[in-house]
């Protein structure tokens, strides 16, 4: 009898060790999860610090053509890329620009290979009548010569202006206070309207040519693409 007792608590003792191991191998298991997913847990956080800082301030005392865009586009772009973006124009016209246009320094190969060389009696190129065709699309103006469409003006609301080297956006919104801050060296023109303020960046150094950047109620309205032609 005391051999099979002794049996007997033998095996409860060994079944004892047994289910304590299987617990610790269950808490290993249990505890190993969380640490398999803490690498993609950091993820989220590795993104966080890779997002690109802000708006910069533009100080260059110029903006040339090719570092702004309009609602994406470019304020010079060849006519056929334009004609993709704006297939039908709300409205088109057509007028006699007098004083010459900026196609004539802009494109002026392509004039003078459509139209012969530029006559200082007659103002413009040997075969050219003058006419230049104005086409209003989404809330703002571009000229063109048939070869090249060039931004006249846009507004605010349809048409988001952007310097994507420095990540500056204006939109409608934009406030002049914010427009300060990150055109530091611009200096408000007023105007005979009370309401409204504009600010001037010559397209080149030196050059009276400028991008006009208008403000009505402290809020930006829209930019005008000026030259000086007379």
């Amino acid at each position: 009898m005391k051999i099979k007792a002794w049996i007997a608590a033998l095996g409860a003792v060994l079944a004892l060790l047994s289910c304590n191991a299987d617990n610790k191998q269950a808490t290993k298991k249990t505890s190993s999860k969380p640490a398999s997913h803490t690498p993609s847990a950091v993820v989220p956080n590795n993104k966080t610090l890779a997002i690109k800082p802000g708006a910069k301030v533009y100080s260059v005392k110029s903006l040339p053509l090719h570092a702004i865009l309009i609602n994406g586009l470019k304020p010079m772009l060849p006519y056929q890329s334009f004609q993709k973006q704006y297939p039908k124009p709300e409205r088109v016209s057509k007028t006699l620009w007098e004083c010459g246009s900026p196609f004539d320094v802009l494109d002026k190969d392509w004039m003078i290979h459509t139209y012969g060389p530029y006559d200082q009696q007659k103002g413009t190129f040997d075969r050219y009548d003058g006419q230049i065709t104005t086409l209003y699309v989404n809330g703002a103006e571009y000229a063109t010569n048939d070869h090249m469409a060039l931004l006249v003006k846009a507004d605010a609301v349809h048409n988001p202006v952007s310097i994507p080297s420095h990540r500056i956006v204006l939109k409608a919104h934009t406030s002049i206070k914010t427009f300060e801050k990150l055109f530091p060296n611009l200096r408000p023109e007023k105007m005979e309207d009370d309401e409204t303020v504009r600010y001037r960046i010559s397209i080149e150094p030196e050059y009276d040519d400028a991008f006009l950047f208008y403000f009505k109620n402290g809020k930006f309205d829209y930019v005008e693409l000026w030259f000086l032609l007379c």
